[in-house]
């Protein structure tokens, strides 16, 4: 899946054919058909390797969530996967601050500001990787916000400490946290308390 490596995930072509040749011949049409895909790029990049043992956990602790918190990660998972088909940096933006509202929202009111701090909260243990995190969250949510605003963004963003830097690094690095995300939402296999763990330092 998606959202245990820098993949995307692409649906191939099936094919169907009886045993038997007389229901094969009885039957009408082509036994080869390929699924309808919503998103779909235009190339496929070489993005690495594929986690298949991480995958195959993440899998199996996802299928013990209870009912509501599966369906919230099975958005964000969906919306990750179609953040990384996307070709331009904006449109991705919008799909991984769905993917991330879907699994750290819980009350109306000041999405960047929480969505950056809990995703930096559970990325990562150390200072500086938090606050990395953070700010790029919050630089992605510029790129989604001028693209709701303006139809479009531009090649670069600021990011709070860092300066400016190509909104494609941005939504590139804002999805490898929204993975991370996802992974330890589901690790954790219950709904989180963000009252007390924005009060301490979770490990």
């Amino acid at each position: 899946m998606g959202t245990s490596g820098p993949a995307a995930i692409i649906p191939g072509p099936r094919w169907f054919q009886y045993t038997d040749p007389d229901l094969e011949c009885a039957r009408l049409g082509s036994g080869t058909h390929l699924a309808h895909q919503e998103v779909t790029p235009f190339v496929l990049e070489n993005v690495g390797e594929f986690d298949l043992d991480r995958a195959s956990t993440l899998r199996s602790l996802f299928m013990k969530l209870n009912t509501g918190l599966k369906s919230r990660a099975r958005t964000a998972m969906q919306r990750l996967g179609q953040a990384r088909l996307r070709r331009g940096p904006a449109d991705t933006a919008l799909e991984v601050a769905i993917a991330l509202e879907a699994l750290l929202v819980d009350s109306p009111g000041e999405h960047t500001f929480k969505i950056g701090l809990r995703a930096a909260l559970l990325v990562s243990n150390d200072l500086e990787q938090r606050r990395r995190s953070r700010a790029i969250i919050e630089a992605m949510y510029k790129i989604r916000s001028s693209l709701m605003h303006s139809g479009q963004s531009s090649d670069t963003c600021k990011v709070r400490g860092y300066g400016d830097l190509k909104t494609t690094e941005i939504v590139s690095e804002a999805m490898g946290i929204t993975a991370s995300v996802i992974q330890r939402v589901i690790g954790f296999g219950t709904t989180l308390d963000w009252g007390a763990i924005e009060l301490s330092s979770p490990a």
